[in-house]
């Protein structure tokens, strides 16, 4: 902290230095103090959380992003053993792979308005655990409409978990 301030106090005399022809009152040498001011307290500002909440933060966001894409790497390693237990053809196994988009680009369509309107705190949070629901209803259903239902909807739900780093 005594570097910062110390760094503040010289690009104030500095760039007061600079201006010494203009009056005390004059807007640029107001700037100048507000600017010295703020740049003080510019690394608290920068790291509002201390160290073990910042770990914290980032093992959280970490195990998200597995939770929210871990049908994305799943599906298609277990193509096999979905085919063979299933007893699905080619065709229903192509579209239970592939019908998630359908369910993210549905999503991505409905995210703004309900981004703009509710708390990104509690979309997120539902979507998490609707995005769960879905992730286990895909896992004990055997037929292939249930199956392509839980797909749209890992999809739709996903969208909306990972609007958490833009809002």
């Amino acid at each position: 902290m005594e570097k910062i301030k110390k760094l503040s106090d010289e690009l104030f005399n500095k760039a007061l230095s600079k201006n010494k022809n203009k009056p005390e009152d004059s807007p640029e040498v107001e700037l100048l103090k507000e600017l010295k001011h703020d740049f003080g307290k510019f690394r608290s500002l920068h790291r509002p959380f201390g160290k073990f909440k910042r770990k914290l933060i980032f093992l959280l966001i970490f195990y998200l992003n597995i939770l929210v894409n871990v049908d994305h790497g799943a599906i298609p390693a277990a193509t096999t053993v979905l085919k063979r237990e299933l007893n699905l053809d080619n065709v229903a196994l192509g579209t239970i792979g592939s019908i998630v988009y359908l369910g993210l680009v549905l999503g991505a369509i409905s995210a703004g308005p309900i981004f703009a309107n509710y708390s990104s705190k509690w979309i997120i949070c539902l979507s998490l655990l609707v995005s769960c629901f879905f992730l286990y209803f895909f896992t004990v259903t055997e037929t292939e409409l249930p199956l392509a239902i839980s797909r749209v909807g890992c999809g739709f739900f996903q969208v909306k978990s990972k609007c958490k780093f833009s809002y």
